[in-house]
């Protein structure tokens, strides 16, 4: 596949310690002509909470339980997500809604066949031991930098060993492949689709500004080595 996939550079920064990290994502953007940047939290109050899961039991302990662990971890990530996407333009609070109704859509108290997080879940896990593991992603121009984020997020959340078993099967994520024609690929793909309400709307000759939610502004584009 060498001649359809394009290589980016990229790098990803713990967030620790907190109150230096934004200057040093700064010297470190300046030092070389990176095509991507990861922030990550992998610690709540300073403690890393995913090396076992004795010491993210630990954690949750002494922050009062897991609830509240959980709390302390996501507004971690406002940094991280929200503020740079306010300095992006993105509309930060439909933003925010949206992630809100799509949290509770994947809550335990949603039932299997209605949850959309248990139907991805279940649709990757099954074609992967069918031998479909190479999720290849696919996005409209203006969100082609999810691609890259959704890439980094299921090689490392799938790509762990069970903390009991030490065992683990991963997904491999593929982005920014340029593609080719169907009997190009063999049948260890899954090829996920990501795109806005509004292109598929101009495809259907329908139009978007009167049927669908405004556009997200364009994102910066990567670079192509």
């Amino acid at each position: 596949y060498a001649d359809r996939i394009a290589l980016f550079v990229g790098f990803e920064s713990e967030r620790l310690p907190p109150g230096e990290w934004a200057g040093r994502m700064r010297a470190v953007r300046a030092s070389a002509p990176f095509d991507y940047m990861v922030g990550s939290v992998h610690d709540v109050d300073g403690l890393v909470i995913d090396a076992s899961r004795e010491q993210t039991q630990a954690v949750a302990e002494r922050l009062g339980g897991v609830e509240p662990m959980q709390v302390s971890y996501f507004s971690a990530l406002t940094d991280l997500g929200v503020v740079p996407a306010t300095l992006l333009g993105l509309d930060v609070k439909r933003f925010l809604h949206s992630a809100g109704v799509m949290a509770h859509s994947c809550d335990s108290c949603v039932p299997p066949e209605l949850n959309p997080g248990v139907i991805l879940g279940v649709i990757m896990g099954t074609l992967a031991k069918a031998g479909r593991d190479k999720v290849t992603v696919i996005a409209s121009p203006a969100i082609a930098s999810l691609g890259a984020w959704l890439e980094q997020l299921m090689a490392e959340s799938t790509g762990k060993a069970h903390p009991q078993t030490g065992k683990g099967t991963g997904l491999i994520p593929i982005d920014g492949e340029k593609l080719g024609p169907p009997s190009a690929y063999g049948n260890d793909r899954l090829f996920v689709y990501e795109r806005l309400a509004s292109a598929m709307l101009k495809r259907a000759g329908l139009d978007p500004t009167r049927l669908a939610p405004p556009e997200l502004p364009e994102l910066p584009p990567h670079r192509e080595r």
